[in-house]
């Protein structure tokens, strides 16, 4: 009977040194240094994660690692941005037959934590670093900003409604205030977790109904 193959990790931390740069271009090192990463940034956040850190956790060797990634910095970012992506598809398929803003967010709101049930403790260490500019999480942070912003904006004309920046940002804060607790630094039990999502619902869409008043 044929044996299992081992695992990239498992080959790497067979080998005394782990893998040098001659066997570095094997499939998947590239993914597996994100998926330590990853590991280590929910765990510890980005001041308290190192290069040395994501090594010891990925099993592969340090000029291994900076035949991929220039920096702890990059490597974070490319784990952020991946994360953040995740966010932006589930929203984009969520509101993808939605009519009006007030539908908009409430769907949004749905894909929200759905994603957060999917990424799970990582949800705390890209929340506390949003406003850190030494953090990766600040930057895509914008960027996932200017595409939800996008979205909105279509949805607007649709309904002909109007919704400035600063309104936009304010409920996005409410989103990600509330949002993040249900999954960190403990996941909340359903209970509590529909509690936050209602509490979000009812803030933004009472929120988005006045604004729609106004502009009538």
């Amino acid at each position: 009977m044929l044996s299992a193959q081992p695992t990239l990790k498992e080959r790497a931390k067979r080998k005394p040194g782990r893998p040098s740069l001659q066997n570095a271009s094997e499939p998947g090192v590239r993914s597996l240094i994100i998926q330590a990463a990853e590991k280590v940034y929910a765990d510890h956040g980005y001041h308290d994660c190192s290069v040395a850190m994501i090594l010891e956790e990925s099993g592969v060797s340090r000029p291994t690692f900076y035949r991929y990634f220039k920096s702890r910095h990059e490597v974070i970012g490319a784990v952020i941005k991946a994360v953040n992506n995740k966010l932006i598809n589930k929203i984009l398929f969520y509101i993808s037959d939605s009519q009006d803003i007030l539908e908009v967010f409430d769907k949004g709101v749905d894909a929200y934590f759905d994603w957060g049930n999917e990424i799970g403790k990582i949800a705390g260490s890209i929340y506390h670093e949003i406003y850190d500019t030494q953090s990766p999480a600040s930057s895509h942070r914008s960027l996932v900003i200017s595409q939800i912003t996008k979205m909105a904006q279509h949805s607007r004309r649709l309904a002909g409604q109007s919704l400035n920046f600063v309104v936009l940002d304010a409920l996005l804060h409410v989103v990600e205030h509330l949002g993040h607790q249900a999954f960190w630094p403990s996941k909340k039990d359903q209970a509590q977790t529909e509690e936050l999502k209602q509490a979000i619902k009812t803030i933004t869409s009472s929120s988005l109904k006045q604004l729609k008043v106004k502009a009538s």
